[in-house]
Parts: structure tokens; sequence; C-alpha cells
């Protein structure tokens, strides 16, 4: 069980990894996107997914992207509209109609 002070600090912690892969997203840094959240221990969320899938799809990166998606699924949480925006977008950057058909399902 988590103490308050360590509960705190968790969440200054996701709130900060949220931030910084949101600048990420923005700058094309899907290296880094992909390092932080690999480090995060806890408060990963759909957002942080959801961001380091915009860095990695504006990159070029669809299959990464993909994946990113898969684990999002596979974390029981529910993709919102915009991670499944992220990862079709991704696949038609790169001419990937078929896996952006296959997200859908």
């Amino acid at each position: 069980m988590l103490r308050p002070w360590q509960s705190r600090t968790a969440a200054l912690h996701s709130k900060r990894c949220r931030e910084q892969l949101v600048s990420c997203a923005r700058s094309w840094g899907w290296t880094i996107a992909l390092e932080l959240l690999q480090n995060v221990q806890a408060g990963v969320d759909d957002t942080c997914f959801t961001m380091a899938m915009l860095a990695c799809g504006r990159a070029g990166q669809w299959a990464r992207t993909v994946a990113l998606f898969d684990n999002l699924r596979q974390a029981a949480v529910k993709p919102t509209s915009i991670a499944f925006l992220a990862a079709i977008a991704a696949c038609e950057r790169c001419s990937r109609w078929t896996m952006a058909l296959k997200i859908l399902e």
C-alpha cells in the first residue's frame, strides 16, 4: 500500500511523464517517447500510450504505433477515439490500409 507521500510522488511523476510525452508527440521524438513509456513504473494511462503513439506515427513508425495500440488493449484500458485515430493515421501515412482496417475490428 502506498503512503500518502508516495501516492503524490507517483501522481507528480505521472503528470511530468505525460507532459514530456506530449512534447515528444509535438516534436516527432518517438525514440524518447518509447524510452519514457518503458521507464515509467506507475501511472501509465491511455494518455501516455496515445502520446507515444502520436510521436511514433508522425515519424512514420507505423509498426511501433500499432504495437503500442495492442499494448493499450492488452492492458485492459479502453482506447480513446484519439488512440484509434493515432493508430489509423500512422498506418495511413505508410499506406498500410489493411492494418488500419484490422485496428477497427
